[in-house]
């Protein structure tokens, strides 16, 4: 259900370029280093430059795509009116009322 709502939010175009420097170089190699095994895993459009020589940090984020409303909010009633999550809903709606009915009896007293 969830992945159902997310699937019309998702970008058709996605580029990230992230220049990173830190104080330490060898910080900077080791953060380099860590996100570029992500950046293949996850997406192709992520680039990453380290800076050993200024700390900075320089992020470039372009995306594009669109959102079909109608979509989205078909799919997400369906997820609220989901039995398991209504009765969640239901579960924090009393609780919350609750909450609000010990503290009014506090401040009476």
């Amino acid at each position: 259900m969830v992945k159902r709502i997310f699937k019309h939010l998702k970008p058709k175009y996605f580029k990230l370029r992230v220049m990173l420097g830190m104080d330490d170089p060898c910080l900077t190699g080791e953060i380099v280093g860590a996100a570029a095994v992500f950046s293949g895993v996850f997406h192709k459009n992520i680039f990453l430059k380290g800076n050993f020589l200024e700390k900075e940090a320089i992020v470039k984020l372009g995306v594009n795509g669109r959102v079909r409303l109608g979509s989205f909010l078909v799919s997400a009633i369906r997820f609220i009116f989901y039995i398991p999550v209504m009765k969640a809903i239901v579960k924090l709606v009393k609780y919350y009322f609750k909450l609000n009915k010990q503290k009014k009896i506090q401040e009476d007293i």
